[in-house]
């Protein structure tokens, strides 16, 4: 017989502990939303002083005895019930008494708003009492004197508005009334964004024998083809949005090279840090947490950074699919509209997503009415299920919707969010295919090889039409097909299609731009509260990867990368962006730049001038970042002028620039990788100043690598050399054709060996290697240039 009594004690103790469980996870999720009104809470804690000095003010001694008497039994009354609530509600008193708070102002406006004037000012009266929960453990009594006052409140129905008089043709005809829609309030300033009464159904309305899984209120089949009808109307308002899992999901097979299978993992993150975000800060989570995972470093993104961390890194460790009714579906999803789904996962492309945008729609509420904002259990989603599928069946010919879960799905989803507010609805269909882009880094990529290589030094000074030639042969070694970077599609990293433009610097050369998606990091700005973006420190390592691999096999003497942010004040720009009407810069137009920079009074060490999909980015060279970083905190006054005189230079450029290029201007800061390497002494004559950033110490997984791509191309890259060498007369360099020769035999091993067996022993790290590079020296010479 199935479970004997010592099963049945093991699984009794089970559900105790996963009760407890899951009541600790409850005081955490309200401990949450207790915080996110704090900014509301500053006039009601500034009541408190005044209320506990007018408490002694006029009690007796002998009342005040028993004020504390009382404040003492119901705090031991309260640990004795439950002593596991207890402990939980004295850690969680100050959280607990900003929800009491926010739960008094919320329920007062509502009595305001039915006209219930004089309720609602004693409960405005109340908020200081509420305030005093803020103190640990006792705090916990004037929160039960609020919360009961708040039920009380409660208890009287909100009025109802009139229903829709309709003069029946008869009985049988006549209209059942109507439930009201979605009533979305105006937004709030601060922290309470949005309120909303989903629909009005009261306890007094949930009579009679439920139906499992459903809603409050859906007792009956009639009720059930109500909320359908309900739905139906959020998926019309959100039609636009029905393409966002194939939008989106094809954007992330192209971001992966078309690999179904990378396709699958980029969207099984995507869908591990979906929980409460809206596209951009899913984007951005998901990114950080691949880069993190692809160097190797501890995975640490997401709303919450440990379980989602935790998730990610198993992923990448083997596990096939993300668990769980919400998480599966939406990655399976992503996987039908990108064309990636494999069945044999998880084989639940036939369910839509019900997260909690989707459960609103369906009118799931607390006994409050308000949305319910937390997971749905088995039986709700297989009653969204059932319902989704009745629903569908009328769409199957809809040209939009398709019958299908997903597009059904990502229309209510649209329809949820343009009802409450959280959207536009021109921003309705506004995916991954759309924002991913916006977290593209560049590389900069040269064919000519560099000056102190000895390689093919012709090239230099060679006309523009021949140095345009042999990079339309060199990069494709480089590129795949579609232009994306085949070093960062080796690196498990997001990239985007390559696009042509000039190098710029003592001339112009032919060049193109590696975009690959990198994280951001929030790093403190020295003496304020504020904090700015910088390249997380994984996507930083994976783009010095990337880029020194490159330096290595194309024989560059220097290496660089960025990302151009804008949501930065001015006053710490280091850079701007000339927007010449959506595209790249022309190599005339390099030209003209240089110009411009001349005109200024500067010179190509002053400046370093970038194409950018947009246009042209600029970043002023003066002096180094982390170098103001420093100045900022050891020097405020030093680090006033160092600002004032950078603020000159990029007004000063971006206005010739300007001038010369037309189109509009946006400051921004330019965080930037930069290494180079001295092709021409011994230490690093075969490249060894790339090597620490090609291969990391500890991180084998990057040997590995390099051997999949490197050999390859450094074979195409000789047979290219031998035969500019034969149509030019141009002289190959023996250490590059070495150090190639090399790689295409024995890949890093092979490099190793010809280190070693020319005596150089091992490799050290790069020349260079700052966030920024130019001439201003060290703080020294920066504190005589400002002295």
């Amino acid at each position: 017989m199935a479970g004997s009594l010592s099963v049945r004690q093991r699984n009794a103790a089970a559900e105790r502990k996963r009760r407890f469980e899951v009541e600790v996870a409850r005081l955490k999720r309200n401990n949450a939303e207790a915080f996110s009104n704090m900014g509301a809470m500053a006039s009601g804690v500034a009541s408190v002083p005044g209320q506990v000095f007018n408490y002694f003010k006029t009690s007796t001694p002998s009342k005040v005895l028993r004020d504390a008497k009382s404040v003492a039994k119901a705090t031991y009354n309260a640990a004795a019930e439950n002593p596991n609530a207890f402990i939980q509600d004295a850690i969680a008193s100050v959280p607990a008494g900003f929800r009491d708070f926010a739960d008094v102002r919320a329920t007062a406006r509502r009595l305001r708003a039915q006209g219930r004037t004089a309720e609602a000012k004693k409960l405005e009266a109340m908020a200081g009492t509420a305030a005093l929960g803020i103190i640990p453990v006792v705090g916990r009594v004037p929160g039960a004197v609020v919360g009961k006052a708040v039920k009380a409140a409660n208890k009287v129905p909100t009025p109802k508005a009139p229903d829709l008089k309709v003069t029946p043709k008869s009985k049988a005809d006549a209209p059942k009334p109507k439930t009201p829609d979605i009533v979305v309030t105006p937004k709030k300033k601060g922290p309470d964004v949005v309120q909303r009464k989903t629909r009005n159904i009261s306890k007094a309305k949930a009579e009679g024998p439920k139906i499992v899984g459903a809603p409050l209120g859906v007792n009956t089949p009639a009720d059930e083809a109500l909320r359908r009808k309900e739905y139906a109307n959020t998926m019309e308002l959100g039609r636009a949005g029905a393409s966002w899992y194939d939008d989106s999901g094809k954007a992330i097979l192209e971001n992966v090279g078309d690999d179904p299978a990378k396709a699958r993992r980029a969207a099984e993150v995507f869908s591990i840090t979906s929980s409460g975000t809206g596209v951009p800060a899913n984007t951005g989570f998901a990114i950080k947490g691949m880069n993190q995972a692809s160097y190797g470093d501890p995975v640490d993104t997401g709303r919450f950074p440990t379980a989602m961390g935790g998730q990610i890194e198993d992923l990448y460790q083997g596990d096939t699919a993300v668990t769980g009714n919400k998480r599966t579906p939406f990655a399976d999803q992503l996987g039908i509209g990108g064309g990636f789904y494999d069945p044999s996962l998880t084989g639940q492309g036939n369910r839509a997503v019900h997260d909690i945008w989707d459960g609103e729609a369906w009118g799931y509420t607390d006994a409050e009415g308000r949305p319910i904002r937390r997971a749905f259990t088995d039986a709700e989603h297989n009653w969204m299920d059932r319902q989704m599928n009745t629903v569908l069946s009328n769409y199957v010919d809809d040209p939009d919707i398709q019958g299908l879960p997903g597009r059904g799905q990502a229309a209510t989803w649209t329809g949820a969010k343009i009802r409450a507010g959280d959207i536009k609805p021109e921003d309705a269909a506004y995916s991954y295919a759309d924002d991913i882009s916006r977290l593209y880094a560049q590389g900069s990529r040269e064919a000519v090889p560099g000056s102190n290589t000895g390689n093919l030094q012709g090239l230099l000074d060679a006309p523009f039409e021949q140095r345009k030639a042999y990079t339309d042969e060199f990069m494709p070694v480089f590129f795949d097909e579609a232009g994306r970077d085949r070093i960062a599609l080796n690196n498990d990293m997001l990239v985007g299609e390559s696009f042509e433009g000039p190098g710029i610097y003592e001339g112009v050369n032919p060049g193109r731009q590696a975009q690959y998606a990198v994280g951001t990091k929030r790093v403190e700005v020295p003496n304020t509260k504020s904090t700015d973006p910088r390249i997380d420190p994984a996507s930083r390592n994976l783009m010095l990867n990337n880029e020194a691999i490159f330096g290595l096999l194309g024989a560059q003497k220097g290496i660089a990368g960025n990302r151009f942010f804008t949501d930065v004040p001015q006053s710490r720009s280091n850079a701007f962006e000339i927007n010449v009407g959506g595209r790249p810069i022309s190599y005339d137009e390099g030209n003209a730049a240089l110009s411009a920079l001349s005109r200024a009074g500067f010179t190509p060490d002053d400046f370093a001038i970038v194409p950018s999909p947009r246009g042209v980015r600029a970043m002023d060279l003066g002096v180094f970042d982390e170098d103001l970083v420093r100045m900022q905190a050891e020097n405020p006054e030093m680090y006033k002028q160092a600002i004032k005189d950078r603020m000159e230079r990029l007004n000063r450029f971006s206005g010739e620039l300007g001038d010369e290029l037309g189109g509009t201007r946006t400051p921004g800061f330019m965080d930037t990788i930069y290494a180079e390497n001295a092709f021409d002494t011994p230490e690093g004559m075969f490249g060894q100043q790339y090597l620490p950033y090609i291969f990391p110490d500890d991180r084998p997984q990057f040997v590995e690598r390099f051997n999949a791509i490197a050999p390859s191309m450094a074979e195409k890259l000789r047979e290219l050399d031998k035969q500019t060498s034969k149509d030019y007369g141009f002289d190959i360099s023996s250490n590059i054709d070495d150090m190639r020769a090399a790689i295409a035999a024995e890949g890093e091993a092979g490099l190793r060996e010809l280190i070693r067996r020319r005596g150089l022993g091992k490799a050290k790290g790069g020349a260079v290697e700052r966030h920024m590079v130019n001439a201003a020296g060290d703080l020294g010479l920066l504190s005589e240039k400002y002295a």
